[in-house]
């Protein structure tokens, strides 16, 4: 292998390395439930995934919120499809 193949090699695995320690970290802790739609479709993902990706949530489950003491958001105006394939 020569110096350019390896060096790659070494760069792909660490890439890989800090996004399985990224993710792990985002998906620990408590669970908080994302209710969707009019029907209130209930999503359970973990809270330090959600706040890490969208401003709005952060707020919303970090702040003095009802939705930061309760762990439950209801969005009502809001598919449930865009919401299951973006946390996929």
């Amino acid at each position: 292998m020569n110096n350019t193949s390896q060096s790659c090699f070494t760069l792909r695995e660490a890439r890989t390395n800090f996004f399985s320690r990224m993710l792990e970290e985002l998906t620990r802790g408590p669970k908080v439930t994302v209710l969707m739609g009019k029907e209130k479709k209930p999503h359970i993902q973990p809270k330090n995934l959600l706040c890490y990706y969208s401003s709005v949530l952060d707020r919303a489950f970090t702040s003095e919120f009802r939705e930061a003491t309760e762990g439950t958001i209801w969005i009502p105006d809001f598919s449930d499809m865009p919401f299951k394939m973006t946390v996929q």
